[in-house]
């Protein structure tokens, strides 16, 4: 049950009994659910990559490293990647509580929370990168996103239950979802 080419929430409608004009696509929720949940808790079967939550980490260990060996520059991409992400992810918040997936509006929250912070931090490095690393401060900028890891693993992990509760209040109309999830071992 992997995803050969990809991540993907959204499936062109096979049912145009439950088509409404002006949309061609269903959202997968169980598919999101199943995604967040392995977001917040990787695998740790993917050799040389690194996915969801232990993206900080890695990146950590780079700004820790420039650090220690003055290169006199840094690589932020992955930092602009990371803050793109959760730009994304406030967005998808959004969604999710309009379409009624989630009892609770996370998406102040996470902005404050996460978006924000993460965006604190990017500035942080490209300011450091324009002056050239001098006085790089890869452990203020480490500090940074531990903060924002932390507050993401709080937010997400309560969308996360509440994405479970709704697939369980909706059982009738996510059955085949719920049948994976019980008979696959990569559901948990």
């Amino acid at each position: 049950m992997g995803r050969p080419d990809g991540i993907y929430f959204f499936s062109v409608m096979e049912d145009s009994i439950k088509h409404v004009a002006g949309t061609n696509h269903m959202m997968q929720i169980g598919k999101l659910q199943h995604d967040l949940a392995r977001y917040l808790d990787p695998p740790q079967t993917l050799s040389d990559y690194v996915f969801g939550i232990d993206c900080y980490e890695e990146l950590k260990k780079y700004y820790l490293h420039v650090e220690e060996n003055r290169y006199g520059h840094c690589d932020w991409r992955g930092l602009c990647s990371l803050s793109d992400h959760k730009i994304l992810m406030t967005r998808r918040l959004e969604y999710l509580s309009q379409k009624g997936y989630l009892a609770h509006g996370y998406r102040d929250l996470y902005y404050e929370k996460v978006e924000k912070k993460c965006l604190a931090a990017r500035n942080l490095l490209v300011k450091e990168d324009v002056k050239g690393c001098k006085d790089f401060q890869g452990k203020k900028l480490c500090m940074l996103l531990d903060g924002v890891k932390e507050e993401e693993m709080g937010i997400l992990s309560k969308v996360n239950g509440e994405l479970e509760g709704y697939l369980d209040a909706h059982m009738d109309e996510y059955r085949e979802y719920h049948m994976e999830r019980n008979n696959d071992s990569c559901y948990g």
